[in-house]
């Protein structure tokens, strides 16, 4: 993934293009009881129709990806990208540097 920011002020994720591209922030950990609470909640914050997380009309997807934690653990985790048809143009758009993203 490669971090952004949508008209240098909204944050984003992409694919990356670079396999070396990484991205610092903070992976958060939902207890199963609260799984359907939580994920209603981003799922609106992210303008994501929870009956279709990954779709054209959302304004983020919701996709399961792979992660890597400092101490060298891998997670699957969910991440809000945008939809595929808006990669080329969001990535004409800033990058954060350092792909800090805490």
């Amino acid at each position: 993934m490669t971090a952004k920011r949508w008209g240098g002020s909204f944050p984003y994720l992409l694919p990356a293009q670079d396999a070396s591209a990484r991205i610092l922030g903070t992976l958060v950990f939902v207890d199963a009881t609260a799984w359907a609470q939580v994920s209603a909640a981003l799922d609106e914050l992210e303008d994501t129709d929870p009956a279709h997380p990954e779709h054209d009309d959302n304004l983020y997807n919701r996709v399961l990806h792979e992660v890597e934690t400092t101490d060298g653990t891998t997670h699957t985790a969910w991440v809000y990208i945008p939809p595929a048809k808006n990669h080329a143009s969001l990535r004409k758009q800033y990058a954060v540097i350092g792909g800090e993203w805490r």
